[in-house]
């Protein structure tokens, strides 16, 4: 499958950076939520192709949500994940593509174009980064000391909940997008997204790459996130961990 998307990747990625490179137009869906034309563009790219490469496979993406029934094989795609990121012209910013079927990731794929990664899991069959065309398997970090370890978070309020308690996290912020592959990769060992604003679009792609890394993904509950709810947005925010302090995290968010 990884094969068969890469050239789709590629594609998007090149009309990313082509509008990155040159001026588009930025809007407002919401506070805080810009949307450009190379989000827009991007979307439509991928609808068409990937509607021709599974015909049979519904599609949700971030641009253009639709009604399907998310008990059956339902791909999740964020055309520009990091669009805030993109704008300011960091280089940081993903394409994200998920597939549930009835309920459950079984493959997804992150990819950062401007560093030329793409990240991609199976289920069952391990987690992988290719890097300038050279592939190599990734694991989570094995850290169990919280003096040791680091939490990635999204908004710098979050990591008051750590900063300074008995849970002695090292606490950093990382605005841009694809912050779900540091923990599949090992760079950090906690990823908190408690914002209330990200969607299935945001978790699918990277939910089958941390487990299949070794991590866990989850609601702050410590609960498996429902990908068939109607409701497209994480009421209960999404959390990614190595496998060993997942527990410890979630007692501390409650």
């Amino acid at each position: 499958m990884i094969d068969r998307l890469i050239p789709v990747l590629k594609e998007a990625g090149e009309i990313l950076i082509k509008y990155q490179d040159s001026s588009f137009n930025v809007k407002y869906k919401g506070k805080n939520d810009p949307v450009t034309d190379a989000d827009f563009a991007v979307d439509d790219l991928l609808k068409k192709k990937m509607s021709e490469l599974f015909p049979d496979d519904q599609l949700v993406t971030e641009e253009t949500p639709s009604n399907v029934d998310f008990s059956k094989r339902v791909w999740f795609i964020d055309p520009l994940d990091g669009t805030r990121s993109f704008i300011k012209k960091h280089d940081g910013f993903s394409i994200l593509l998920g597939l549930c079927d009835n309920g459950v990731p079984i493959f997804g794929v992150v990819y950062i174009p401007r560093r030329d990664q793409i990240f991609y899991a199976k289920k069952g069959k391990g987690a992988f980064l290719i890097e300038k065309g050279v592939k190599k398997k990734i694991h989570v970090s094995d850290s169990k000391d919280p003096l040791k370890m680091y939490l990635t978070t999204f908004d710098e309020k979050e990591q008051s909940l750590f900063s300074e308690s008995e849970v002695n996290l090292n606490c950093k912020t990382e605005s841009a997008g694809s912050r779900f592959m540091k923990v599949a990769t090992g760079e950090t060992d906690v990823y908190l997204e408690l914002s209330g604003k990200s969607h299935k679009w945001d978790a699918c792609g990277p939910h089958t790459i941390i487990e299949e890394a070794g991590g866990i993904m989850s609601d702050r509950n410590g609960d498996p996130l429902d990908y068939k709810n109607k409701d497209t947005r994480w009421i209960k925010n999404a959390i990614a961990t190595n496998s060993h302090v997942h527990k410890m995290i979630v007692e501390k968010l409650k």
